[in-house]
């Protein structure tokens, strides 16, 4: 995809099941399988989009992205969209584009979503990359998710890669990353990994981790 210029403001409105209704801003509703990227124009907070104003650029056009920062990838074909990104992340070399791609890739709803960003926590060359794919595993509250963050830890990377899966199995919602991490405490070979994981069990709250402090404190 080169980049060029022509710009176009469109609407967005985001329903409570995640679809996507895009008109050009005067009441007239793009072709349902027309799609590409929705750049958002303000910011993200803890993980939401908070959007006001988009634009929206198709696969094989050019544009002037005015130094905006890719933050979403909307496609009427999810199976299409993950081609597209996958294909930029192929090319691409500029690390925050990388990372603005990573993070579309958690906003896809599907277990697809969740193996690509898999293999990126596992595979891309740049550290900054897999440790913001780890992050936004992190987010994902699937059994694939789970156990990638679980491989990394347990693999041969970097002690800074590790520490930021720890980090990431505590972010898991419904605190399903709370085993994980007692067993990381309990078991894992490296003191610093130990101490990680017992600092973010004592951050979470959840009662079983009570019962793992109350469990090591009074042997």
């Amino acid at each position: 995809m080169s980049i060029k210029s022509r710009n176009g403001r469109i609407v967005v409105n985001s329903d409570r099941d995640h679809s996507l209704t895009i008109s050009d801003g005067q009441g007239k509703k793009k072709d349902g399988l027309y799609w590409g990227v929705l750049i958002f124009l303000n910011r993200v907070e803890k993980g939401r989009c908070q959007v006001i104003d988009m634009k929206l650029l198709a696969a094989d056009r050019e544009y002037d992205l005015g130094g905006e920062r890719l933050a979403w990838l909307g496609t009427a074909d999810e199976v299409q969209g993950l081609e597209f990104i996958r294909g930029l992340l192929s090319q691409e070399t500029d690390r925050d584009l990388r990372k603005d791609l990573v993070f579309a890739l958690y906003l896809f709803h599907g277990s697809a979503a969740v193996s690509e960003l898999i293999g990126l926590a596992r595979r891309d060359p740049d550290p900054a990359v897999r440790k913001d794919a780890i992050f936004w595993l992190g987010q994902k509250a699937s059994a694939a998710a789970i156990k990638a963050l679980g491989e990394v830890i347990a693999s041969p990377e970097a002690l800074d890669i590790k520490k930021h899966a720890v980090f990431a199995l505590s972010q898991l919602p419904e605190d399903k990353g709370t085993p994980m991490l007692m067993q990381i405490a309990r078991k894992n070979p490296h003191p610093r990994l130990r101490k990680e994981a017992i600092f973010w069990l004592g951050q979470s709250g959840d009662p079983s981790a009570l019962d793992f402090f109350e469990e090591i404190l009074l042997k």
